[in-house]
């Protein structure tokens, strides 16, 4: 997964940290060791701050992914497969493998993770009670998880899609007129309004108050969570335009092939004349590889001459390879999964059938979407 470093796997689901997470992580310890746990008039010591700012974003993350796994917990009892969970800057999503495929279902998937959040903050002013008067800056630590736990679930319950409330939202509406893309068009509406509400929000604090610091990161959230409706709706507008395509009707037929003895330096003249930037390597008519314009960094210029395509090309087994009635938002789906833009449309011999694109299958589910086919 690009931007991403996996660290484990719960329950057989991938745990992944996006890069973006490690930002947010030592901004709260930062915050927590040197503002929000000295701001109490404590005469803790230095080391104790920054133990408990550290300590206290580590649980934080971990209450995150606790939110997350009962989201993937409830998905896998649905029958749907999770195929991975990811932290980031904004706190945590599951990627499943598909949609539920009923309300009611929809309804409990989205409810679980705010449950789990409200279990986490009733656990952690437990911890707060238990502590006070034995171990002040434990019972601190777990006060502050209770609240921020609070405050996770209050604020995923918002109304807003993609955020749980949105979820939510979406299935009370999806349960009444019973029609999935027009529940989620008005949720993801919703969504968008609530960001700018956000947005407009920071606005106001850094006008009125002068508050730059909160004013910025409302608006930054509002600016996301906007985002984030249009693109989800703009996804299942995508998904039901290639519904009931194959390959066979998105593949292109006039792919470049290239011989697996031919030289980068007469493959850098081919690229300039014909501007391609990939290409299929080929043998008597199968597939052996591919070699993108990328390959040309891994190679010195001098080494061009006796450097081959099939010395730097990505061999037929590390490439996403397809049948030619593989079903289109599968195809989609893997690719972003692997995290890449292109697939072959192979026989059962290796023999190349056609090429598929990302951008490809785009346009072609944006025409149909205009057509209204």
């Amino acid at each position: 997964m690009k931007g991403s470093l996996k660290i484990g796997s719960i329950f057989g689901i991938p745990i992944w940290i996006n890069y973006t997470w490690f930002i947010i992580f030592f901004f709260v310890a930062f915050m927590l060791a040197v503002d929000y746990f000295p701001s109490g008039q404590r005469d803790w010591s230095t080391i104790t701050y920054w133990a408990l700012g550290i300590g206290t974003s580590v649980m934080f993350f971990v209450s995150l992914l606790v939110h997350e796994l009962a989201h993937s917990f409830v998905c896998m009892k649905k029958g749907i497969p999770v195929k991975s969970i990811t932290l980031f800057i904004f706190g945590g999503v599951a990627k499943i493998s598909r949609e539920a495929d009923r309300p009611e279902a929809e309804l409990m998937m989205a409810l679980a993770g705010p449950l789990a959040s409200l279990t986490l903050s009733a656990v952690y002013w437990g911890l707060h009670m238990l502590l006070l008067g034995i171990n002040e800056p434990l019972a601190v630590m777990a006060h502050y998880l209770f609240l921020v736990n609070l405050v996770l679930a209050i604020f995923n319950m918002i109304p807003g899609y993609p955020l749980d409330g949105g979820r939510v939202f979406r299935s009370i509406l999806w349960m009444i007129n019973r029609n999935y893309k027009k529940a989620t068009r008005i949720a993801a509406i919703t969504g968008r309004v609530i960001g700018y509400l956000f947005v407009a929000a920071g606005i106001f604090i850094i006008i009125y108050f002068g508050w730059w610091v909160n004013g910025m990161w409302f608006a930054f959230i509002g600016w996301f969570l906007s985002s984030a409706a249009a693109g989800s709706y703009r996804q299942l507008e995508i998904r039901d335009s290639l519904s009931g395509i194959t390959a066979g009707d998105v593949m292109i037929r006039d792919y470049l092939s290239i011989s697996p003895s031919l030289t980068l330096r007469q493959l850098h003249v081919y690229v300039m004349h014909t501007g391609q930037l990939f290409f299929l390597v080929t043998e008597k008519g199968s597939l052996m590889g591919s070699v993108s314009a990328d390959s040309f960094k891994m190679v010195p210029e001098q080494m061009w001459d006796i450097t081959t395509a099939r010395q730097i090309m990505t061999s037929a087994e590390q490439m996403q390879l397809i049948q030619i009635d593989d079903d289109a938002i599968g195809i989609l789906e893997k690719m972003d999964e692997v995290g890449t833009s292109r697939a072959v449309v192979v026989d059962r011999n290796n023999g190349i059938l056609g090429l598929i694109t990302r951008d490809n299958m785009l346009r072609f589910a944006q025409v149909r979407s205009d057509l209204g086919t």
